[in-house]
């Protein structure tokens, strides 16, 4: 009775004017609604959101989603990459605004004001013609702003007239505002309810689908080849437009632009190696942290391949289980016969591979590695894990058993050293921090920001019957630091002691690749060790205007390495630092050349603690740290 009234009271202000204007039926827009136009206009879309009362999109924003909007208005001057629908209000294009999609007004306007037009089609209808797409109103591709017509002209009895018909519905229609106030409060309640039941729905479905694929979850403490960097991935951010958008990093509107990659890993089921000792190494391999048993608790991997110049099997078979999601314990064993090496941290297995193929320069030393393990891991939050470990191995010695290379062909490979063999049985522990993740711009420049720190120990136990007892720790911090989106800083800094009577293979080396560039590999082994390296980054888009720089798309890099390595009988941590001579510290400078991906570079090294020292030049396809 009291909406009649007051569209009869509307009805008469107009015709008292000698006007009129057609008004659409304005519709309650309630969970069945939005459902309905879900289906209707949104049924395949993959990445949809609801907005309630009027949104704007500001000029140079992008959006990949569709939209519908609830009761209200929905401005335009960026681009949205999908479908809009919108309820009870207008959409409005301006300047450099854009639809790529479809447009759909539901009792309400398109308007346009000197922009693109809209890709898709663009409809205005009424909340009868929901349901009956015939009905609908299609409006030309590029739609105008309307003239509003003109004001009638009321004279003093008509307005006399309306006023003591106004006056004697004022009470009826503040009785109508709290009662229609009533009822959007009960919406909003609702929808708002609604809303958060969908997103803890889609959070947990994430969870699931994802919770084996975080960067933190899956590190393998107990796998020798863990820091294998061809086997590390990272996730990372995408910088967005070619503005130069560092600065304004932690502005709002350029952090939702910024694309986060998580980690994936990948299981391929074969491998290949190639080095002196075994030859060529075919096999299948199933890695330890693959996706074959996407969110199941329990992981199994495992290696069987042939080393054709030892003429022998090597195989791996292990088991982990997993308990919680966000602060995920691990427990798991293995058992394994296998060609181990403790040089995984200086370069990745399929790098060292093409250089052992192409040039004779394999950088990795090789022994027989037979025995099993067990591990527990707890993670504390995304970054920080905890691990102990426990392994009882047999260590062999290798000989060389390859001479072929494609080039250099009177060139020898470099002796594989004997081990210390026997039987070691050993306890370790290891907490490591890892927030580092990589940024994109224009799928074009690299960079690298965060943390990376790590201490390891390990200890063998005499009790056990271990042919060793010693103990030997490592610390090693990193910081990725960007200082623009050409430049980066790179730091790492690296101690490590061992104790007791340390077989040669758990003793400390550097020299050469990833450690001391401007020495002969591994030139220096000690029972203490300290290493240093900076790099500093610099890409070709920093002098591209300038148009001096002839290397576009390549980095340039420089660094410095300093370090060395000493022996000191230790009897606790507290000897540690005997022996020390910062005088005694080698020193290296250098400059490489690479993509800016570090797909590939060619670092140029010199020792510079010596004088005359020859140059040294080394071929990656990884980062050296």
């Amino acid at each position: 009775m009291k909406l009649s009234r007051l569209f009869y009271l509307l009805a008469l202000c107009l015709a008292a004017g000698g006007g009129f204007a057609q008004n659409s039926e304005t519709s309650i827009v309630d969970d069945d609604v939005i459902d309905q136009i879900r289906k209707k206009y949104f049924s395949n879309s993959k990445n949809f959101m609801i907005v309630q009362g009027d949104y704007e999109m500001k000029s140079g924003r992008v959006i990949d989603k569709d939209i519908l909007v609830v009761n209200g208005n929905l401005r335009i001057a960026g681009t949205l990459n999908g479908s809009v629908v919108v309820t009870n209000g207008n959409i409005v294009l301006e300047g450099e605004g854009e639809i790529i999609k479809n447009a759909v007004v539901i009792h309400g306007k398109i308007i346009v004001e000197d922009a693109k037009q809209v890709e898709g089609s663009q409809e205005e209808i009424d909340w009868k013609d929901l349901n009956d797409d015939g009905d609908a109103r299609v409006i030309a591709p590029l739609a105008v702003k309307p003239e509003l017509p003109e004001l009638p002209v009321i004279d003093e009895n008509q307005m006399e007239s309306i006023h003591d018909n106004m006056q004697s519905l004022s009470e009826e229609m503040r009785q109508l505002a709290e009662e229609m106030k009533a009822r959007q409060d009960q919406f909003t309640a609702g929808f708002n309810n609604r809303y958060k039941r969908e997103m803890q729905k889609n959070r947990k479905k994430d969870r699931d689908e994802n919770w084996d694929e975080n960067q933190n979850w899956n590190r393998d403490w107990e796998n020798e080849n863990s820091n294998d960097p061809d086997e590390e991935s990272s996730g990372g951010e995408d910088w967005g437009d070619e503005g130069d958008r560092w600065n304004d990093f932690s502005d709002v509107d350029f952090a939702d632009e910024i694309q986060t990659f998580q980690r994936k890993y990948k299981t391929n089921y074969f491998t290949f190696d190639y080095n002196r000792v075994d030859g060529a190494y075919l096999g299948l391999k199933i890695e330890k942290n693959h996706k074959i048993y996407r969110n199941k608790p329990f992981n199994l991997y495992g290696e069987l391949g042939y080393a054709f110049s030892r003429g022998k099997f090597n195989y791996q078979l292990g088991l982990d289980k997993f308990w919680g999601r966000a602060f995920r314990f691990e427990a798991g064993g293995e058992f394994h016969d296998l060609t181990g090496t403790q040089d995984s941290w200086l370069v990745g297995h399929y790098e060292n591979a093409m250089n052992a193929l192409l040039f004779k320069n394999d950088y990795r030393d090789y022994y027989r590695l037979r025995g099993y393990g067990f591990h527990a891991s707890q993670n504390l939050n995304p970054y920080l894990k905890l691990t102990a470990g426990y392994n009882s191995d047999e260590y062999f010695s290798l000989p060389n058993e390859v001479r072929w290379g494609l080039f250099l062909p009177k060139k020898d490979f470099r002796v594989n050293p004997a081990v210390d063999e026997g039987t070691m049985v050993t306890v370790s522990g290891a907490a490591e921090f890892n927030n580092l993740s990589e940024y994109h711009w224009k799928r074009k420049i690299t960079k690298r920001r965060g943390w990376k720190i790590e201490a390891r120990g390990e200890k063998g136990l005499d009790k056990l019957n271990s042919d060793f007892q010693f103990a030997r720790y490592t610390v090693q911090a990193a910081r990725y630091q960007p200082l623009s989106r050409w430049e980066n800083l790179d730091v790492r800094l690296m101690i490590g002691a061992a104790t007791g009577d340390v077989p040669v293979q758990k003793l400390f080396y550097l020299g050469g690749i990833s450690t001391l560039r401007g020495h002969n590999f591994k030139e220096f082994s000690g029972n203490q060790m300290a290493l240093a390296n900076v790099e500093y980054r610099v890409s070709s888009g920093r002098f591209s205007d300038d148009r001096i720089f002839l290397l576009d798309p390549f980095s340039l890099i420089l660094f410095m390495d300093a370090g060395y390595t000493w022996n000191n009988k230790i009897y606790s941590y507290r000897d540690a630092a005997k022996g020390v001579n910062l005088n005694d510290m080698e020193t290296d400078l250098g400059v490489g050349f690479g993509d800016e991906s570090d797909f590939f570079r060619i670092d140029v090294a010199k020792n510079i603690s010596v004088k005359n020292s020859s140059y040294k030049v080394n071929f990656r396809i990884n980062y050296a740290f």
